[in-house]
């Protein structure tokens, strides 16, 4: 809306912050943020209501022309004494309680506490890394084989990140997965996974192994920058790959990422150039059945915490059953992930469950072993038959 609107709201909401008590004295620290000092404040329960007293004052709306705006204020808090007696070591605790606020409970109020303090110097450490290892190369994809349940065969595969460090030792996902909390850093991992999944596709196709999906999971960030179908389309037409080899994995924490209909349609959009898209990590996240009508899906992907609790009694076999029967009749395909044991995969047959990921199946490996491991298929299916559909 230009910068002359951004200037009003953002002395709009000065004017906001400024109407406080008279203990209260409010600064600009620079763009958006704002400093609170309150004086004559000795509990925790006294922040907390001069912050919500905060909050209160800037809840309401802000007309500019014909538009009228409703800003958002996220607060972080530090008290002298229990956090600290320095200044300056009681505005980075606000700084960092506030950085927690924006990531947890934007529009609320967050006081700093400890352990706020090494996750955030975690997370700016693991984002560090992660920046260092896409300069110098060594964000690389991992391939984890999705199987049909009925022959074990390689119907699919899903492309997982990994790091290697300096001294060559490889971390899976989750070991940086603090990293993702910045949106340029997910952002930038995702198109780093879409140029090697397309370049080592294409090696496969022209090998002769008749690939067709391998799913590619998706990040907030990567919707939020607004450019993820203009990277895709880029990233495989360099390398002559149809749009049809990929399966994007989005998990109900990204779809509520954001807007519902702004995801929504980003992936409708995406959907309309031939990928197809699973729902991750089905029944973990928030209303997962109300997903299913709101969100264009083609493929749900069974949470793992079902597929371990099999074994512990009916609930979970019931509750896996009816996901099944519910897909089958939506006209979705389902996979099951973290199969590790022969029996998970029976009981899960016996549902009628037909597609299985986990490590019964293959641990997740370099593109230089998968593409060995799916010769080796290829190969021996065309000796049966003479020709290998491979399919999901």
């Amino acid at each position: 809306m230009g910068h002359l609107v951004g200037d009003f709201l953002i002395r709009s909401v000065a004017n906001m912050i400024g109407e406080g008590r008279p203990r209260e004295t409010a600064f600009r620290l620079g763009g958006d943020e704002f400093a609170v000092i309150i004086d004559g404040v000795t509990t925790a329960d006294d922040l907390t209501a001069a912050a919500q007293d905060v909050l209160h004052r800037t809840s309401g709306s802000v007309t500019v022309g014909l538009d009228t705006l409703f800003p958002s204020v996220t607060l972080g808090g530090a008290l002298f004494g229990a956090d600290g007696v320095e200044a300056n070591t009681l505005r980075q605790n606000a700084d960092f309680a506030l950085y927690h606020a924006k990531e947890t409970n934007r529009g609320g109020y967050v006081q700093f506490r400890p352990e706020l303090r090494t996750s955030i110097v975690d997370r700016i450490r693991a984002i560090r890394n992660v920046d260092a290892a896409l300069v110098e190369g060594r964000i690389t994809a991992y391939y984890q084989p999705i199987a049909q349940l009925a022959s074990s065969e390689i119907v699919g595969l899903e492309a997982l990140v990994r790091m290697t460090d300096p001294q060559g030792a490889v971390s899976p996902a989750g070991d940086f997965a603090a990293a993702f909390s910045d949106t340029k850093i997910a952002s930038r991992v995702t198109e780093r996974m879409l140029h090697q999944v397309a370049s080592d596709i294409r090696e496969w196709l022209d090998l002769g192994i008749p690939v067709e999906y391998v799913g590619i999971n998706v990040t907030t960030g990567d919707f939020q920058y607004g450019n993820l179908q203009a990277k895709i389309e880029a990233c495989f037409a360099k390398q002559n790959v149809p749009l049809k080899h990929i399966v994007l994995e989005v998990s109900e924490s990204v779809f509520m990422g954001g807007s519902d209909q702004f995801v929504a349609k980003a992936v409708k959009r995406l959907r309309d150039k031939g990928l197809l898209v699973a729902l991750d990590d089905f029944g973990t996240g928030y209303a997962s059945l109300t997903h299913l009508i709101s969100f264009p899906v083609d493929i749900i992907k069974i949470d793992r915490s079902f597929v371990e609790a099999l074994t512990n009694g009916k609930a979970s076999s019931v509750i896996v059953a009816a996901i099944i029967d519910m897909a089958n009749r939506l006209n979705m395909r389902v996979i099951a992930e973290g199969i590790e044991t022969i029996d998970q995969e029976r009981q899960l047959s016996e549902l009628g469950c037909q597609f299985g990921q986990g490590y019964l199946f293959g641990k997740p490996v370099s593109a230089t072993d998968i593409r060995e491991l799916l010769l080796e298929q290829h190969l021996r299916a065309h000796t049966r038959s003479g020709s290998y559909p491979f399919w999901l």
